[in-house]
């Protein structure tokens, strides 16, 4: 027979053991009563009230929906650095990678707002490939993005900016650091125009900064979906060896260290047939190996 004290001290474990399973479910009950009042809130504007309503949400059983919601509702409020946390936190509780990539377009939008162009759109682009069916929302912001920078000449800041390391490890272990660079030739051609010599002068002294002394690149051209696929492979070869040549023209010490790819015309940025979606489309990838 157990002594007297055993089987108290049985007795108290097994029932230390059950106690967090029904407070558990007791409380994501309660934190989906605070969810939806802070549906009816942000229904109203109120995200301020709606705010309060997920923090106590999260507080008692945090997940993706609740951590999401109260992201859009620290937007709203022009609380970014809440906002980027909440959104951090949705993405590592996400489940499928829709929801993933959700919580990384919405942070690449407070980023946007927050000035921070090139990481916003190093950040939507992944999220763009992470999603199953990629909504309008994430296509309108990353093509938001890409004609404001496209508007003004490259910058090696910028350039550096957009290589460095995403917050979320769902992409730092999927997805290398990459930028797109734009780049015009002249039709059918592997000639460049002077605004795209000065981007490829920027990208030069990018690529030759001492903080990626130990990397390698790949350069990948890309070009617009008008033509035959076979020959817009070629031709995105041929221009991706004129661009490596140019770059190596204005630093020799990148030799060996450049490596290039042809696309052509199947990963497009954009799907559309307008003239703006084929001049986005046409490009140079960077990606850091």
């Amino acid at each position: 027979m157990k002594p007297f004290s055993s089987t108290i001290a049985c007795i108290l474990v097994s029932f230390a053991a059950a106690i967090p399973t029904t407070s558990f479910a007791n409380s994501c009950e309660l934190a989906e009563q605070y969810y939806n009042r802070a549906m009816v809130a942000g229904g109203k504007q109120d995200f301020t009230t709606a705010s309060d309503w997920l923090r106590k949400s999260v507080d008692i059983c945090g997940g993706f929906r609740n951590w999401h919601l109260l992201g859009r509702s620290e937007q709203r409020l022009g609380n970014f650095s809440s906002a980027l946390q909440a959104y951090e936190n949705a993405e590592s509780l996400a489940e499928i990678d829709d929801e993933r990539a959700s919580a990384i377009a919405r942070y690449a939008e407070v980023l946007s707002l927050n000035g921070q162009r090139e990481e916003a759109l190093t950040m939507i682009h992944a999220a763009r490939e992470l999603h199953s069916n990629t909504p309008n929302w994430m296509t309108n912001l990353a093509k938001e993005l890409d004609l404001s920078l496209a508007q003004s000449p490259v910058t090696k800041d910028q350039i550096k900016r957009g290589f460095k390391t995403m917050p979320f490890k769902a992409l730092n272990l999927s997805t290398k650091p990459s930028v797109n660079i734009r780049i015009n030739f002249e039709y059918d051609s592997t000639e460049l125009d002077s605004d795209s010599q000065k981007n490829l002068e920027q990208l030069a002294a990018a690529l030759a900064d001492e903080e990626y002394r130990d990397n390698s690149f790949l350069l990948v051209g890309h070009t617009d979906v008008r033509g035959e696929e076979r020959y817009n492979e070629d031709l995105s070869l041929r221009r991706a060896e004129a661009i490596r040549q140019t770059i190596l023209s204005i630093d020799s010490n990148l030799s060996g260290r450049l490596m290039i790819e042809g696309r052509g015309e199947v990963k497009p940025l954009y799907n559309g047939d307008t003239e703006t979606d084929h001049r986005l489309n046409r490009r140079l990838q960077v990606i850091v190996q």
